[in-house]
């Protein structure tokens, strides 16, 4: 069963093959905007909610059954794609949202 899924990747666990997270953060903002008043203290507008981020940190070893410089590509590709998709979790997408791969490190 898988534990989570991004796109064309699947985070699971079996017999021949550990492709796992690690270090799962979800932010949330609003959008504000500091307003000054003569002799007042400034006040806050906000503006609305800000966009949510997500980031992970998958661990990609040989022994795991995983081809690190394979896998980054594959990541680095979708990166370009540059098209949004849900985010997976326990079989539940994250926020009903769909994410935008930003950054691949």
């Amino acid at each position: 069963m898988a534990i989570a899924s991004f796109a064309n990747k699947v985070f699971t666990v079996d017999a021949s093959k550990i492709y796992t997270f690690d270090k799962f953060q979800y932010s949330s903002s609003l959008q504000v905007e500091k307003q000054d008043a003569a002799g007042k203290k400034p006040s806050s507008y906000i503006k609305g909610p800000d966009l949510d981020t997500i980031s992970i940190t998958i661990p990609l070893s040989v022994e795991m059954g995983v081809n690190p410089r394979n896998e980054w590509g594959s990541w680095k590709a979708l990166l370009q794609q540059g098209i949004p998709y849900p985010f997976i979790l326990g079989g539940i997408p994250l926020n009903n949202a769909k994410w935008l791969l930003v950054e691949v490190t």
